[in-house]
């Protein structure tokens, strides 16, 4: 075998490039059976890591201003549920959410902690959107506060769908 390094033609003994060969796809066998999981982020959850939790059920104790101040996650927390997701920490690549939001009594557990993507159609400023237009809903009354955190547990892009009547967010 020739191998042009930087215009120096070199030919290389067939004993190397067989050894050469063997290493490169043995490498490559063992890489693709042993690499750690990697996940790409999606528009929603994994409901069997991310189920969702409340905090509150109370409209009363939720509807209170600043009810959803303590919204810090330590950086440990982060990095151990993006390990669950089999996704490296990155800070400001996701969003680090609440499936139930906070302000709709959402805890600040494992359980409703997911890494949103910033990057998709169904990003984690558009659930933001839903989050605030639900939050006036249940708080004027015109939703029931668990219904709320059951229908974005399950499928916060369906509800999306039907609060805003509309397929698509906008762009």
């Amino acid at each position: 075998m020739s191998l042009d390094a930087g215009g120096c033609q070199r030919t290389l003994p067939s004993s190397i490039v067989r050894k050469s060969i063997i290493t490169t796809v043995f490498t490559v066998l063992l890489s693709s059976c042993y690499r750690s999981p990697v996940n790409v982020l999606s528009d929603l959850p994994n409901p069997n890591l991310t189920p969702g939790n409340a905090a509150s059920t109370d409209t009363t104790e939720v509807c209170v201003i600043g009810y959803a101040r303590n919204s810090f996650i330590s950086d440990d927390s982060k990095r151990y549920v993006y390990s669950r997701y089999g996704v490296h920490y990155v800070p400001h690549t996701a969003e680090m959410d609440h499936l139930i939001p906070l302000e709709l009594g959402g805890s600040n557990t494992v359980d409703n902690l997911w890494p949103e993507p910033f990057d998709t159609i169904w990003n984690a400023h558009v659930k933001d959107t839903l989050e605030d237009r639900i939050e006036q809903l249940v708080c004027s009354g015109q939703i029931n506060l668990i219904e709320a955190q059951t229908a974005i547990s399950n499928n916060w892009i369906d509800l999306y769908k039907k609060v805003f009547h509309t397929e698509l967010p906008p762009s």
